[in-house]
């Protein structure tokens, strides 16, 4: 399964999380507290526009996923504004 923090537009394949519930959205939360998922449940995350939306100091632990993505090499992708 794959998680895309932010999204709006469900996609085959991938779940939605967002802050906001909306047709599509499979998941309401935020993308500092991602405990409401176990260990090594994703195989991939992308972020979609939230990073500039945290508080620089949250952002780095928010890159971490810790553990709910079960690749050990995995890297997060994520999009933000210029």
């Amino acid at each position: 399964m794959k998680l895309h923090i932010g999204g709006e537009v469900a996609k085959e394949g991938w779940k939605i999380l967002n802050i906001s519930q909306m047709p599509g959205v499979d998941f309401i939360g935020d993308i500092c507290d991602l405990s409401m998922f176990k260990e090594n449940t994703f195989s991939e995350i992308y972020a979609s526009h939230v990073l500039e939306h945290l508080p620089q100091a949250k952002v780095l632990n928010v890159l971490k996923f810790p553990k709910i993505v079960r690749r050990e090499d995995y890297l997060p992708q994520s999009e933000s504004p210029a």
